[in-house]
């Protein structure tokens, strides 16, 4: 299984839902999330539980790697935080 698809279970598998989209390379290598379908308006695409989020904030007093590696005013990319959630503390 790929790591996106690892991720994407994971999530799932926690309280995440997903309904129309994918985890895809784009056509310059970047990792996206990809609607492969029209979508409705004000269809829920996706829902993440708030114990699967993780902020800045919470990157840098809940996982000791973290704190190490990010100065304190240094922002995270947004793609990382849903990531951080699976980094052993």
């Amino acid at each position: 299984m790929s790591p996106d698809a690892t991720l994407l279970e994971w999530a799932i598998l926690h309280g995440a839902r997903v309904n129309g989209l994918k985890i895809a390379e784009d056509w310059n290598g970047e990792r996206g999330i990809y609607a492969p379908r029209d979508l409705h308006a004000r269809e829920l695409c996706v829902a993440v539980p708030r114990q699967l989020v993780v902020t800045d904030a919470d990157a840098r007093t809940r996982h000791a790697a973290v704190r190490r590696a990010v100065r304190a005013d240094a922002q995270l990319r947004p793609e990382h935080q849903l990531m951080l959630q699976m980094a052993p503390d």
